[in-house]
């Protein structure tokens, strides 16, 4: 049996994905980082990478 099940507390494993899905800007720090840091936003829906690894890739991004 998955330790999950066994747990004393197992809704505490969908409190991370709610909150990263109960707001955009809770999505976008997990995606992309700190706004400001890593990206600007530039307007309805589009964003500028402010740091860029050496290949030329966003410096901070979870794969989707």
């Amino acid at each position: 049996m998955p330790s999950s099940a066994r747990s004393p507390h197992p809704e505490a494993a969908v409190q991370f994905p709610n909150w990263v899905f109960s707001s955009q800007d809770n999505f976008d720090l997990v995606l992309y980082g700190p706004e400001g840091e890593y990206w600007k936003n530039i307007g309805d829906g589009l964003k500028e990478d402010l740091k860029l690894d050496s290949n030329g890739a966003p410096a901070y991004q979870v794969a989707s």
